[in-house]
């Protein structure tokens, strides 16, 4: 019963980091759209991404 329960709640984990990486994503991707290249939220964005799963990105579409 146990192991079930610490499954589910690892499951929630990845899972919540999966959704704000990817929300993180598109807040970035979206605000070069409307405030252009290296915005202070696109910069944000990247270092939440990076802190989060340890690799480095830009969002700037070149």
């Amino acid at each position: 019963m146990k192991v079930k329960n610490y499954l589910k709640l690892m499951l929630i984990n990845f899972s919540f980091l999966v959704a704000s990486v990817a929300l993180m994503l598109v807040i970035g991707y979206v605000s070069v759209i409307f405030l252009g290249k290296d915005n202070p939220v696109e910069e944000i964005s990247e270092a939440v991404i990076q802190a989060e799963t340890g690799k480095s990105i830009d969002l700037t579409p070149h």
